[in-house]
């Protein structure tokens, strides 16, 4: 594939991830009021120390909740077998959250557990 074609791909799908990226923005904006967070907040406890993100599947449902030495971090995030989303479609915008979440981290050790997630659940 050349410069040119690469730069087409690229281009002709731009709108469409601006799209899919301000719904992931939004996504997060309307987690953390459901959770009764602040952004700056959740960035602190993130970026604290101890955070680990833990994932449990099982009795037709799944939840993926982040933790800190003070308990969870905001609401769990959910999926219901008989919701009508697919598991795939739930652990791919999980992962597209998880990763903008990831992006707004300053800890190292944060963005690696983060990447560490997405890597082992998501994109395996």
């Amino acid at each position: 594939m050349n410069r040119r074609q690469r730069r087409k791909i690229l281009s002709d799908k731009g709108k469409e991830w601006s799209e899919e990226s301000a719904a992931i923005m939004e996504l997060f904006r309307q987690w953390l009021i459901i959770s009764g967070l602040k952004k700056t907040e959740f960035l602190n406890r993130v970026d604290g120390g101890f955070f680990k993100i833990f994932f449990h599947r099982g009795d037709g449902m799944a939840k993926i909740f982040f933790q800190d030495e003070g308990g969870a971090i905001g609401e769990p995030f959910v999926w219901w077998e008989d919701s009508g989303i697919a598991f795939e479609d739930y652990m791919t915008d999980a992962g597209f959250l998880f990763l903008h979440i990831g992006s707004l981290c300053r800890s190292e050790a944060a963005k690696k557990e983060i990447n560490d997630f997405v890597v082992a659940n998501v994109l395996k």
